[in-house]
């Protein structure tokens, strides 16, 4: 069981991130493995060209930054993300408005999130609904379950390529 604990509700968010220069990708992301397998498969690149294979957190790798202006990997030029247009972009970016904030062991897992306020989109748009609040507990959930998965397997002894290797598909 995973339980999802938000410091702030949100009741309106617009992502406009043209407006602010996509502020969220000034530093880029944590992602799990299940989300860099997904990126390596639709761009047919090998992980080591957009992430550091080396964990900041336990399961969680930095995706690269462009070297023109710091900037995500996979942002262009307009702001927009490469990923987004091919429905690829990492589970912690579906979380948006809300940030990773951490992870507490008990008997269940809880996913602590934490509203971006800093967000110019915080507080604009349509209404943050019942249907929006599923999308991100199904983004959370898959999200816990890629991070608990790997650092399972890497308990185990395995490295990065041999998890790597395994079908992350299974556990969507």
């Amino acid at each position: 069981m995973i339980n999802i604990i938000a410091d702030k509700e949100i009741k309106k968010w617009k992502c406009i991130y043209k407006e602010c220069g996509a502020l969220c990708c000034e530093y880029p992301p944590l992602v799990t493995i299940g989300s860099i397998k997904r990126i390596s498969d639709a761009l047919g690149i090998k992980p080591e060209e957009f992430v550091h294979t080396s964990e900041d957190k336990p399961g969680l790798f930095r995706l690269k930054t462009r070297k023109k202006d710091g900037k995500c990997y996979f942002s262009n030029d307009d702001y927009s993300c490469k990923l987004h247009k091919i429905d690829k972009h990492p589970l912690v970016c579906r979380l948006l408005p809300f940030k990773f904030d951490g992870l507490v062991y008990g008997d269940e897992i809880i996913l602590k999130l934490k509203a971006m306020q800093e967000c110019p989109g915080y507080g604009k748009g349509d209404d943050f609904n019942d249907a929006v609040k599923e999308d991100i507990e199904k983004w959370a959930s898959r999200f816990v379950k890629e991070l608990t998965n790997y650092v399972q397997l890497k308990q185990k002894g395995l490295s990065f390529n041999e998890i790597y290797s395994k079908n992350w598909c299974e556990i969507e």
